[in-house]
């Protein structure tokens, strides 16, 4: 399988971290996954001939992701989660073991990239991103604007139309637009609509 398409590739990964960890791909082209890293809401997959790593970050699954996580995004304090706390320990983790490292996740799983990779450096993909303009935003947007070339600064936001939860403009990296279901917002936000491997 010819898995070259940056976004697809991304996507797959993203949709792959929702799974459970026992039935989750154990290969996705030449991609593999790493057994050895990644819990319920992370996932790792490994390409041994390029030596790079795409680490994926789960979004809202849970009671506690919607009732606590969501509502702290929203408020402007993700941070203060025990599931950013978690996400931050598990891409640290990941970034020990690899160096050649991105990342990727859908919705509160893209916010935890950008989170989590702003603490870390790390860049990567999102896929209809959950996230409200805070004062954390204004801090990135601050250091991106000193250092844009950082990894963390370049991530490359995905956003389906019609999908109202990243409706809010990103204002760090860069955004595509992908079509979508603009009248049914629930498909427009799920990861059914972004092609994938």
């Amino acid at each position: 399988m010819d898995t070259s398409d940056p976004v697809k590739l991304n996507a797959t990964i993203a949709s792959e971290a929702y799974r459970p960890v026992g039935e989750r791909r154990d290969h996705i082209g030449e991609w593999q996954l790493d057994k050895t890293l990644g819990d319920a809401e992370n996932i790792v997959y490994y390409n041994p001939t390029t030596d790079r790593a795409i680490h994926g970050m789960r979004g809202s699954h849970t009671l506690t992701d919607w009732l606590w996580s969501d509502v702290q995004l929203a408020r402007g304090r993700f941070r203060n989660t025990p599931r950013h706390t978690r996400n931050v320990k598990s891409l640290h983790k990941t970034k020990r073991k690899y160096k050649n490292l991105s990342a990727t996740g859908h919705s509160l799983g893209g916010a935890s990239v950008v989170h989590a990779g702003d603490v870390l450096g790390v860049g990567g993909h999102t896929f209809n991103l959950g996230q409200p303009f805070t004062k954390e935003d204004a801090r990135m947007l601050g250091k991106c604007a000193r250092n844009p070339s950082l990894a963390s600064c370049s991530i490359k936001h995905h956003k389906r139309k019609g999908d109202l939860v990243s409706g809010i403009p990103t204002l760090t990296g860069s955004t595509v637009r992908h079509d979508g279901p603009w009248w049914n917002p629930a498909k427009a936000h799920a990861m059914e609509g972004f092609d994938q491997y």
